[in-house]
């Protein structure tokens, strides 16, 4: 999983391009669950991976795997041409709230990502802030909001995303593969 996760490991089609998208479903599901479970507790609606993995739920590609040119331009230069395919670009979010966003460049899908229910997409945008010190605030508290969308901050939510893994899976920082 970590080797999976890893920012140099996912650079090329050796991982996503191989990867078979159940999996890939089920890694960015369980990530998602685990914040959830952090910020609601056990539920119906947390209890089962299943619940994210199911159809209502889709993978979506924060920066478009065929951008518009207002989205291009927005994301800035490239110099991994598969940035589009690591994990740190991508998110779970209902099919409903995937068919409206398309190719659109992230500042119009920033505030889309606000109407999901899951707390791992919705703070991608904006992190969530309910009181002082709750369970939600604290589940959220490491998730970095991203205010713009490029190559850089893929990078940077892939590394988060490596040690949320890392939790996840309870794997030790000392046996995790080489960002």
């Amino acid at each position: 999983i970590i080797a999976y996760v890893s920012v140099r490991n996912l650079g090329g089609s050796s991982y996503y391009g191989t990867l078979q998208q159940y999996r890939l479903r089920y890694v960015l599901a369980k990530l998602t669950q685990y914040v959830e479970l952090a910020a609601y507790g056990e539920t119906e609606g947390t209890r089962w991976l299943q619940s994210y993995t199911s159809g209502g739920f889709e993978i979506e590609h924060i920066f478009p795997q065929k951008p518009d040119a207002k989205a291009a331009e927005e994301f800035g230069p490239i110099e991994d041409p598969l940035v589009s395919q690591r994990l740190g670009n991508l998110v779970l979010v209902e099919k409903s709230i995937n068919s409206s966003l398309g190719n659109r460049a992230y500042s119009e899908k920033r505030p889309i990502y606000l109407q999901s229910k899951l707390l791992l997409t919705r703070a991608r945008s904006e992190r969530p802030q309910v009181g002082a010190n709750t369970r939600i605030d604290r589940a959220v508290a490491s998730i970095e909001s991203f205010p713009t969308w490029t190559e850089r901050d893929v990078l940077q939510r892939q590394r988060w995303l490596a040690d949320l893994a890392r939790s996840v899976w309870r794997i030790p920082a000392s046996s995790a593969a080489p960002s």
